[in-house]
């Protein structure tokens, strides 16, 4: 178990109570503190998992285009209180009342990080996806051997400009995320990407 020497008259709670809530009940609950003992040091914590709570508007809720379900798989950002996203389970949506309901996640990462926190604000996303950042003016594309397209940029390599392939996992207005593509000289993060350049090709010296 984690041993926390943290008390703030939660500890009565359970994740049971927290399921089928109206945001009304979540607000009465977070409000019902109660005084813990004199002589208590700490709580020994044995469970594998912690729960997160947490009222969404209807908006914000409906951006997930039906990709908020009990059962699925999200990932949250809990800000300084932890660095990178964790992959949660949504094990409950509560019921709508006034325009917002209330989510409940559980976790089984970074339990001793989040043992002492109560209260915080996480970012919730459906999907996550990892990649090289790529300006879009810096790629370009060609028909292959297939009949299908190649995504290709050019890098400063020393003097000289690399032609490199690139498969593209997201798309957003401004950029691309990209991984390294299947044949050529690979993509590394940290490479200089030439955004433009009038008559570029491989090998070609940039002065």
């Amino acid at each position: 178990g984690l041993f926390s020497s943290t008390l703030d008259g939660y500890e009565h709670l359970q994740s049971e109570d927290f399921y089928s809530l109206t945001p009304d009940e979540l607000h009465t609950i977070t409000e019902d503190k109660q005084d813990t003992p004199a002589a208590a040091y700490g709580k020994l914590v044995t469970g594998t998992k912690w729960y997160f709570a947490c009222e969404i508007g209807n908006e914000d809720f409906a951006l997930f285009d039906g990709g908020l379900e009990a059962g699925s798989t999200v990932f949250l950002d809990p800000g300084r209180f932890y660095s990178g996203s964790l992959p949660a389970k949504l094990e409950d949506v509560g019921r709508e009342e006034g325009g917002s309901r209330v989510l409940l996640f559980s976790c089984d990462r970074a339990m001793a990080e989040m043992l002492s926190v109560r209260n915080l604000t996480v970012t919730v996303a459906a999907e996550e996806h990892s990649g090289i950042r790529v300006p879009k003016e810096a790629v370009y594309s060609e028909e292959n051997a297939e009949g299908g397209t190649d995504h290709y940029l050019y890098t400063l390599t020393g003097v000289q400009a690399e032609k490199k392939y690139i498969d593209i996992v997201w798309t957003t207005d401004d950029f691309y995320l990209a991984v390294p593509g299947a044949k050529g000289s690979m993509l590394r993060d940290g490479n200089e990407i030439i955004v433009s350049a009038k008559d570029l090709a491989d090998g070609k010296i940039m002065e």
